[in-house]
């Protein structure tokens, strides 16, 4: 049942970056703006979300 749980949660994730906008990618978190902290708090949810995805994308990969 997990790696109908992973397909399941890889099809959601495609959804939803579907329905994002170019203009969800445009910089608008002014970056350069960030504090010190802020800009590593930034980064490490980054890290986070390319890990996630590359993990739920090899799943995938590896069920067919």
């Amino acid at each position: 049942m997990e790696t109908k749980n992973s397909n399941e949660e890889y099809a959601q994730f495609l959804k939803t970056l579907s329905k994002l906008d170019a203009s969800d990618f445009d910089g608008h978190t002014c970056f350069k703006e960030l504090t010190p902290e802020q800009r590593l708090d930034w980064l490490a949810e980054l890290v986070v979300f390319v890990y996630e995805a590359r993990n739920c994308k090899k799943q995938v990969k590896t069920n067919f």
